[in-house]
């Protein structure tokens, strides 16, 4: 037997811990955590190498393919966020 539903808010209380629950595990919406750290680690990698290959640990091609794997890393995240602004932008205009 299919039961009716009882109020409202059970409803609203069940999206609302399904939103928290979608969103703890990917990343808020509003929030630019997890962005800030891939671009800081990026560019982490890149001063290792960097240094690496100063130190003469390392070679042209080990220091190349840390700049490009890193500044695709970057221009990813950038894609990232600049979605994000178009959600968020296009959320509010919807207000």
């Amino acid at each position: 037997m299919i039961q009716g539903i009882q109020s409202s808010s059970n409803i609203n209380s069940y999206f609302s811990s399904e939103k928290k629950s979608n969103y703890t595990a990917n990343g808020s919406l509003n929030s630019f955590e997890t962005e800030d750290t891939a671009i800081i680690s990026a560019q982490a990698k890149i001063l290792n190498e960097l240094d690496k290959y100063n130190a003469g640990q390392s070679d042209e091609l080990n220091l190349a393919l840390t700049c490009i794997t890193s500044k695709n890393q970057v221009k990813a995240v950038a894609r990232v966020i600049s979605t994000k602004k178009e959600m968020l932008d296009t959320i509010m205009d919807s207000f």
